[in-house]
């Protein structure tokens, strides 16, 4: 815009604004341009796609080397059929020969004969294989007995370890259980279900329960003696399982 300069505004618009009928004659012009370069791009690919095919060899040509192979094989074709049909028939009389009666009734009494043989040896090999078999279940029988024997062995010593083990585990309970101290002059005062520890506890008692190593003797707290009680039944002992 800096380059230009106007003498008028009016000279300024007629700048800035192109004039209609010059504008539709550039745009005729470009289009007459671009149809011409179309024709011409066109016309020089027809031009070269006729090159080309000059190149390219005609259709007659490539079939020529396959109608001549066909035309060949037509020609052999009748004497291979003739051929082929005359070793059929000769192989068709070689087996024709082979079937006659006598021919046939030679093959089945060779094949008679070989399945009496084979049955002549079937049952002697039944035999030793059913034998065989005998001999094998008999040892496997023995040595299932032994595995038995063994297993129960085996199963004896171990219930015998746990039952040492469980006596000894029981014999250590009851040495480390309160009773076991009963037996060295010790005794455990009982309140009801709760155990007495302090003379506090046995003043507020209503009755107390001392618990010897042969039973128990109920006595009231400020001294006089209570009934005898009875020697309380040993506890039940549960499974051990």
């Amino acid at each position: 815009v800096s380059d230009k300069r106007a003498p008028t505004p009016t000279a300024a618009a007629e700048m800035a604004v192109p004039v209609r009928i010059d504008l539709l004659a550039w745009v005729e012009g470009q289009g007459e341009r671009l149809i011409r370069g179309a024709s011409q791009a066109v016309a020089r690919r027809a031009e070269r796609l006729r090159d080309l095919s000059r190149a390219l060899p005609r259709p007659e040509t490539l079939l020529a080397p396959a109608r001549q192979r066909l035309d060949r094989a037509e020609d052999r074709l009748p004497g291979a059929l003739r051929a082929t049909t005359q070793v059929r028939r000769a192989r068709l009389a070689e087996i024709g020969a082979v079937l006659r009666p006598r021919t046939l009734a030679g093959q089945v009494a060779s094949r008679r004969q070989t399945l009496d043989v084979l049955g002549a040896r079937l049952g002697p090999a039944l035999a030793r294989l059913l034998r065989d078999r005998r001999r094998d279940n008999a040892q496997r029988a023995e040595r299932l007995a032994g595995a038995a024997a063994r297993l129960d062995a085996a199963w004896a010593r171990a219930a015998a370890a746990r039952a040492d083990r469980l006596g000894a585990l029981d014999r250590l309970r009851q040495t480390l259980g309160y009773e076991a101290t009963l037996g060295r002059g010790y005794a455990v005062v009982w309140s009801g279900a709760a155990v007495v520890t302090t003379a506090a506890e046995a003043g507020r008692a209503a009755a107390l329960d001392v618990q010897f190593q042969d039973g128990r003797l109920t006595v009231a707290p400020g001294g006089a003696p209570g009934r005898k009680a009875t020697k309380p039944p040993k506890p039940e002992q549960g499974s051990l399982f």
